[in-house]
């Protein structure tokens, strides 16, 4: 008689996985910038959104965007400004809405930490690109908008 082989056990991914994560929303200490808004020259976006104590930045001081970059390079861009890159609480509070570069509808990188060590969450730019959040491999890509804050 024959014996039937077992079906073949798929490989895991080695593409950065993106998943729909459920709420509530994940929050965790965010440290400060190293700047604060006034210093850094980020205050005309203060009171339109969000936290008054807070402000975002999607541009460098030269006016050029951050583009589509690995995590990594997302968090260098924020700090080398004298920034940090925004938490996911503060994406859906649109902290950085309407900061430029068209990046309300994009993903964008957060500083909060996601499902395992080599991960992050990503959120549309701005609640006018979707509500939604997800887990992303700091290897992929995505845009880059930055947080400050006033008073720490």
């Amino acid at each position: 008689s024959r014996v039937p082989w077992p079906a073949p056990t798929p490989l895991p991914s080695l593409l950065p996985t993106i998943s729909t994560l459920p709420t509530p929303v994940p929050s965790y200490f965010v440290e400060c910038s190293r700047q604060s808004c006034s210093e850094l020259g980020w205050t005309s976006q203060m009171t339109t959104y969000g936290d008054a104590d807070l402000c975002g930045r999607s541009k460098d001081p030269d006016g050029n965007c951050g583009g589509s970059l690995e995590f990594n390079e997302a968090r260098d861009f924020c700090q080398d400004m004298g920034g940090r890159l925004c938490s996911l609480e503060e994406i859906l509070r649109d902290e950085a809405r309407d900061t430029g570069c068209s990046y309300d509808s994009e993903l964008v990188w957060t500083s909060t930490e996601g499902t395992n060590s080599v991960s992050v969450y990503v959120a549309y730019g701005a609640s006018t690109g979707g509500s939604e959040y997800y887990n992303r491999n700091k290897g992929g890509s995505s845009y880059v908008r930055c947080c400050a804050d006033e008073s720490c």
